[in-house]
């Protein structure tokens, strides 16, 4: 979702003759660190559930962890999440487009502009 966004807005900042693989990556991090910070409060309430084992609803425990945390909840573990989506996501991207530029048919190799 965020990646093809990310793409397309950052090409204008790198110099013209920057390999589009550089790019691609680059934009595969900053989409793994956005979901990352926007998932982490879900993950933090997962995490506690597993832990303390909180039974009852996702409702008490999340009244449960705000008693406790208040805001400390949207950033909790958030370096370690957001240092392991950014280096895989970048992986990720490295692999899907090398593995896509190996799968175009040769006759329509002229085709693509990468």
């Amino acid at each position: 979702m965020f990646y093809p966004m990310f793409s397309e807005n950052i090409m204008p900042l790198f110099p013209e003759n920057t390999p589009l693989m550089l790019i691609q990556c680059t934009s595969g991090s900053i989409s793994g660190m956005t979901v990352a910070v926007i998932t982490n409060p879900l993950d933090v309430l997962r995490a506690n559930i597993q832990v303390r084992r909180i039974v009852g609803s996702y409702i008490l425990a999340m009244k449960q962890l705000w008693a406790e945390e208040h805001f400390n909840i949207f950033k909790k573990g958030l370096s370690a999440r957001i240092t392991q989506s950014c280096i895989s996501s970048a992986f990720i991207v490295a692999g899907y487009e090398t593995l896509k530029r190996l799968s175009v048919s040769e006759e329509y190799r002229h085709t693509i502009k990468w």
